[in-house]
């Protein structure tokens, strides 16, 4: 997928394929069931939201301090989930 960079940013648009209403439109034009086969000209035709540029790059900024932001977050549960296997470990054997 080569987007025009004067209308999109990279960025969002990826962000934006991994929106499920992107994935809803995807759905609906594979065809196959073993190897399913989306051909790029029906991903050209997908709907996607085309924001002014300035839009963009505000929603690609906020994405990025909310991934940042959640970090901190998964390592404090995954901590937590060793800590949680330990104990188990320790009170049932």
């Amino acid at each position: 997928i080569k987007p025009k960079h004067d209308e999109i940013n990279s960025r969002f648009l990826s962000l934006q394929m991994g929106m499920p209403f992107i994935k809803h439109q995807a759905d609906k034009r594979i065809k196959g069931i073993g190897v399913p086969d989306l051909h790029l000209n029906q991903i050209k035709d997908f709907d996607i939201l085309c924001p002014r540029r300035e839009d963009q790059e505000k929603y690609v900024d906020f994405a990025h301090k909310v991934e940042e932001a959640k970090k901190p977050i998964q390592e404090s549960l995954n901590r937590l989930q060793t800590l949680k296997a330990s104990l188990m470990q320790e009170y049932f054997s």
